[in-house]
């Protein structure tokens, strides 16, 4: 299952910088962040800033899930801590690494809406607001597993 998780934070990753790299592309230099009235864009970075912080935010975000996965690999399995069984162990590490993959299906979700957002052939917004909902359906999912995971804890 660990083999399925590193795979899939791989696939996310260059999803991400497929997403990242294409709508940076199609970016005018102003890049609209906020919406005001009437859904025009009335706060504004410029497009390097976009491209460079939502980058950095990612990797940064992917190098905690991955040290977090390597700490917790460390902890120890006893009667009295919080792992008791190897098998329990193993669950709440994958369902870490999980979660970094569903943070960052959330981060491609966020960059793709901008990407619309700032579409030269404006559509309206509204059409598009599924992505700003879809990253976040999918994490507050994933922490519901996380629950379930712990009411499996023996």
């Amino acid at each position: 299952m660990q083999k399925v998780v590193d795979i899939s934070r791989f696939v996310s990753l260059v999803a991400f910088l497929g997403v990242l790299l294409f709508v940076y592309a199609y970016m005018p230099e102003k890049v609209g962040i906020a919406a005001g009235e009437n859904d025009l864009p009335n706060e504004f970075i410029g497009k390097e800033t976009f491209f460079y912080l939502s980058l950095g935010i990612f990797l940064a975000t992917n190098m905690i899930f991955i040290l977090g996965m390597k700490m917790m690999a460390l902890f120890p399995v006893s009667d009295t801590g919080f792992f008791r069984n190897i098998a329990f162990k193993q669950n709440i590490i994958q369902w870490f690494g999980g979660l970094g993959i569903m943070i960052n299906l959330f981060f491609i979700s966020v960059v793709a809406f901008l990407g619309f957002f700032n579409n030269a052939d404006y559509y309206h917004i509204s059409t598009f607001s599924v992505f700003a909902y879809v990253g976040q359906a999918l994490i507050f999912i994933w922490i519901v597993l996380f629950f379930y995971l712990l009411s499996k804890r023996e």
